[in-house]
C-alpha cells in the first residue's frame, strides 16, 4: 500500500494530536475551474469574492436594540418581520421512561417542555405567545410562509405544529415516518417550502416530506449533512460536505425529490442554524468561519457582508444569524454567562479608524485561539490581528508553502500543530521565528517561571523559546500496567523485546496497518536513526531491520481511521497498546477499554521519556513582523492569568501556567461547588464520559488520581521528532518489505540512501 501526501499527512496529524483525526484534509478536489459537485447532474464551480476592504464589511452594536436577558433561550429564528425564539422550562421537564428521576439530567432523552416568544426585529419588549403542550418539547422553530412552525417531540413522536404571531394554531401534521428515521440522530434544520414540503437535515441524512407528513425522499450524506434553506425564489437548497474544504449546496425539486444542481462554497462547515432566505440580490446568506456571506446563485459568488475580526464579534459563539439587511443584523449563541442576542449595524467606511494590522497564521484554528483575537482586538483598539486560517484551502499545507514561497509572509504564527507543514526546529533553522527569550527576560508582567517547568521545556529549542502556549494536553503511548509494573519509559529495544514475547497474532495498535505501526513507534525515535550534526543515518542497522519486522505483522488493507472496535481485544491482550490524549475526563475510561489499571508508559526512545505534549494556542512571532512589540503584546495577552483562568474550564486542554494549573487541579478535585477567582461556577465532575463506544463514570479526582495526573505532566520531556521528510521516504520503501516485493536488506540499503542524500541536502 503506498501512502500519497494527503494521507501522510493525515498520519502526522494523528500522532502529533494523539488520535484527534482533523477532518479538513485535502480530498483531491481541484483547484479553480470546474469543481466536482455532490450531484450527478450539474456540476457547477464557484469562486469566493476577492478580498475586501473591511472599511466596508464593518459592523458595531447597536445600542437600540434590547432584550430580557432573564429568558435562556435554546433556538432564536428570523420569521418575517420579527424575531421568534424559544426557551426551555425545565422545572417542568418530563424525563423519558427509561431515564432515572435521581439521575442526572440527560438533555438527549429528556422532553424539556418550552415556550416561544415573539420580538420585533427593531427591538422592543418580547411577548409569550405560546407554551408547548405538557410532556412535548420544542425541536425547532421554523418560518412556515411568514408564519410560525414548531417542531414539537414527546419522545415518541414528532409534530409540525403551525400558528400565527398571535398564538393560534393553523395546521397540524404528524411527522411520525420522520421520527422513526431520526430517532437516534440530532436534527440540524427543518425547512418547509411554499407548498408545504418539509425538508429535515440530520448529521447523516436528507429526508423530505410532503405536505402530510409522507416521505419522498431519505438520502444518505457520503460525509455529513449540515442544514437547508428555501431561497428567495422558492428553491429548496440543502448543504452537506465531504471531508472536504467545500461545501455541497444541492437543489432539489421538493415535489420530486431530484436534485436538479448543485454548488460548491469554500468553507469547511455551514451551520443549519445560521443559513436564511437571502435579501436584495442574494439567494441566501451564511455564516463563515470570519463573517456572514451573501450568496448569488446565478453568479456563483459569496461576498463578505461583515467581517467579523474587523468588528470585533465572537463568530465561534454565533448560532443562529439574521441578517435584516445589508447594513444590519442580528445574531444569537452562547458563552459561560448562558444565552445572548446582539444586534449590529453597518458603520460608515469614512468612520471606520485606520490600524495596525498583523497576520497571523495557523493550519487549523480552534475556538480558545479565535476568541483570544477577538478579545484582543477589543482592549487594543490600535492593534487588529487578523486571522489567516488555512483549513478553508482544498489543501492547506500546499497554500500555506505557496504563500511563504510568494513573499506573503504572516506577523504571527499558529504553531500548535506544526508551521505549515515544517517543524518548528526547521522553522527555526530557517530564521522564521523570533527568539522570544529576550521578550520575557525584559517584559515585568510576565516570567518564565509563571509557567509549568516541564511544559517550558518541552517548548525549548537550543534553550531559547520560539512560542509560549497557552493550554497542553498529555499524548502517550498506553499498555496494561499489570504487564509494564511501574516503568515511566522504555526504548525502542525494550518496546520490540516485549512485542517479540507476544503471540504473532496480536495486533500493535487501533489500527491493523503496518505503515501506521511504523509511523507511530518511528516518529519518537528519530534519534536512535538520525543524526543531524554528523550528518550521517542508520536505517541499515539491525535495530531498524527489527522494527520492520515486528511492525510487519500487521495488515496492508487501508487505515481505518473511525475504527471504535477494540476494546474487547485490548482486555484479551489481542491489541497490545493504545494511543491517546490522557485527562482527568477520559482516565476512567481507558481503565475500562484495558479491564485494568493503565500504565501510561510513553512513547519509546533512548531517554525512556515517551510522553509527548500537545501544544493548543502556541503563538510564535515571525521574524520579519511589521511590529514586534505589538505582536508580543499579543502572545503575552494569550497567556495571561486573567485569559487562561478564563478558559480553563470552557477551552481545550489544560493551563500552561502555575497559577492557572492550580485552580485547574482544584476544580477537576473538588467535591463542593464554587466560584473560582475568575468567576467561573465550578461544580464537581459528575456525568459520564463516551469514547470509542465506551462510556465510564467522570468523577472528582482522588488525591491518589490528582498526584498521578501530577506526575504525568512533570514527566513531560522534550523529544526529537522525525523529520517528515525521512518519514516519507521511510513509509515509500518500506512498502516494498510489507508487501513481499523487496527483501528486508534491500529495503533498508535504498532508505539508507536516499535519507543519506536528503540529509545532504537540507542540513
Amino acid at each position: 500500500m503506498k501512502i500519497n501526501e494527503s494521507i501522510n499527512k493525515r498520519f502526522l496529524a494523528v500522532i502529533l494530536a494523539a488520535g484527534m483525526i482533523f477532518g479538513t484534509v485535502s480530498c483531491g478536489k481541484k483547484t479553480g475551474g470546474n469543481t466536482a459537485a455532490a450531484s450527478d447532474n450539474k456540476a457547477v464551480s464557484t469562486e469566493t469574492a476577492a478580498e475586501v476592504d473591511v472599511k466596508n464589511v464593518t459592523f458595531e452594536p447597536d445600542p437600540e436594540f434590547t432584550y430580557d436577558e432573564s429568558l435562556q433561550f435554546n433556538e432564536v429564528k428570523k420569521v418575517g418581520d420579527d424575531i421568534v425564539f424559544a426557551t426551555y422550562i425545565f422545572e417542568e421537564m418530563v424525563l423519558d421512561e427509561a431515564s432515572d428521576t435521581d439521575a442526572a439530567i440527560d438533555i438527549d432523552k429528556a422532553v424539556i417542555p418550552g415556550e416561544i416568544y415573539v420580538k420585533p426585529v427593531a427591538g422592543g419588549s418580547e411577548k409569550l405567545i405560546y407554551k408547548s403542550p405538557e410532556g412535548m418539547g420544542i425541536k425547532k422553530i421554523l418560518d412556515v410562509n411568514g408564519n410560525i412552525g414548531i417542531a414539537l417531540d414527546d419522545g415518541n413522536k414528532m409534530t409540525l405544529k403551525t400558528i400565527d404571531k398571535e398564538g393560534n394554531e393553523l395546521s397540524s401534521v404528524n411527522l411520525a415516518e420522520l421520527n422513526k428515521n431520526v430517532k437516534d440522530e440530532y436534527i440540524n434544520s427543518m425547512s418547509v417550502t411554499e407548498t408545504g414540503e418539509i425538508a429535515v437535515v440530520t448529521d447523516s441524512k436528507f429526508i423530505l416530506l410532503n405536505k402530510d407528513g409522507k416521505e419522498i425522499l431519505n438520502k444518505q450524506f457520503s460525509g455529513f449533512g449540515m442544514g437547508s434553506v428555501i431561497t428567495q425564489d422558492g428553491k429548496l437548497v440543502v448543504f452537506s460536505n465531504g471531508n472536504s474544504a467545500f461545501v455541497d449546496a444541492t437543489v432539489y425539486d421538493p415535489k420530486t425529490g431530484e436534485d436538479k444542481e448543485s454548488y460548491s462554497i469554500k468553507a469547511n462547515y455551514i451551520s443549519g442554524d445560521a443559513i436564511q432566505t437571502g435579501f436584495g440580490d442574494y439567494d441566501f446568506i451564511y455564516k463563515g468561519d470570519d463573517g456572514l456571506y451573501g450568496y448569488k446563485m446565478a453568479e456563483q459568488t459569496a461576498e463578505l457582508l461583515c467581517n467579523f475580526n474587523a468588528s470585533n464579534i465572537d463568530g465561534t459563539e454565533a448560532m443562529n444569524v439574521m441578517m435584516l439587511s445589508d447594513d444590519r443584523f442580528i445574531i444569537s449563541g452562547f458563552n459561560l454567562s448562558g444565552s445572548n442576542i446582539d444586534a449590529y449595524r453597518k458603520v460608515d467606511p469614512a468612520n471606520v479608524k485606520d490600524v495596525k494590522t498583523l497576520k497571523l497564521a495557523c493550519v487549523y484554528s480552534d475556538i480558545d485561539l479565535k476568541q483570544n483575537i477577538t478579545e484582543f482586538n477589543k482592549t487594543h483598539p490600535d492593534i487588529r490581528i487578523e486571522l489567516k486560517d488555512y483549513s478553508n484551502e482544498e489543501d492547506p499545507y500546499l497554500k500555506f508553502s505557496a504563500d511563504l514561497a510568494a513573499g506573503n509572509v504572516p506577523d504571527l504564527y499558529d504553531v500548535s500543530l506544526d508551521v505549515g507543514g515544517m517543524s518548528i526546529e526547521e522553522a527555526v533553522k530557517k530564521n522564521m521565528l523570533e527568539d522570544l527569550t529576550q521578550y520575557i527576560e525584559n517584559d515585568p508582567d510576565i516570567s518564565e517561571d509563571d509557567f509549568l517547568e516541564s511544559i517550558m521545556n518541552y517548548t525549548k529549542i537550543d534553550g531559547k523559546i520560539y512560542y509560549i502556549p497557552s493550554a497542553f494536553e498529555i499524548n502517550s503511548l498506553m499498555a496494561k500496567k499489570s504487564e509494564m509494573g511501574d516503568k515511566t519509559g522504555w526504548t525502542l529495544e525494550e518496546m520490540i523485546e516485549y512485542i517479540n514475547s507476544k503471540p504473532e497474532s496480536a495486533r500493535l495498535f487501533e489500527m491493523d496497518n503496518k505503515e501506521y505501526a511504523l509511523m507511530r513507534i518511528l516518529y519518537s525515535c528519530s534519534d536512535e536513526f538520525v543524526d543531524w550534526e554528523k550528518g550521517e543515518c542508520y536505517f541499515d542497522s539491525p535495530l531498524f531491520k527489527e522494527l520492520l519486522k515486528i511492525t510487519n505483522r500487521g495488515s496492508n488493507e487501508e487505515p481505518d481511521w473511525g475504527n471504535t472496535d477494540y476494546v474487547d481485544d485490548l482486555k484479551s491482550g489481542e491489541q497490545l497498546f493504545l494511543t491517546g490524549i490522557v485527562n482527568p475526563n477520559n482516565w476512567n475510561v481507558y481503565k475500562v477499554y484495558f479491564g485494568d489499571e493503565v500504565n501510561c508508559i510513553g512513547f519509546p526512545n533512548k531517554d525512556r521519556a515517551g510522553l509527548r505534549c500537545q501544544m493548543y494556542d502556541a503563538v510564535a512571532i515571525s521574524t520579519t513582523c511589521a511590529d514586534k512589540e505589538a505582536a508580543w503584546e499579543f502572545v503575552k495577552f494569550c497567556v495571561s492569568k486573567e485569559r487562561e483562568g478564563q478558559n480553563y474550564m470552557s477551552g481545550v486542554g489544560m493551563p500552561t501556567r502555575k497559577d492557572v494549573f492550580e485552580a485547574y487541579m482544584k476544580a477537576v478535585t473538588t467535591t463542593e461547588d464554587y466560584t473560582d477567582e475568575f468567576g467561573n461556577d465550578i461544580f464537581p465532575n459528575n456525568g459520564t464520559y463516551e469514547m470509542g463506544g465506551v462510556t465510564a463514570d467522570v468523577k472528582p479526582l482522588t488525591t491518589e488520581e490528582a498526584e498521578q495526573f501530577r506526575d504525568f505532566v512533570d514527566r513531560v520531556a522534550p523529544i526529537e521528532y522525525m523529520d517528515d521528510g525521512i518519514i516519507s521516504i521511510v513509509l515509500e520503501e518500506a512498502g516494498g518489505y510489507y508487501s513481499g516485493d523487496k527483501s528486508i536488506d534491500d529495503v533498508c540499503a535504498t532508505i539508507q540512501d536516499r535519507v543519506t542524500t536528503y540529509i545532504k541536502e537540507n542540513n
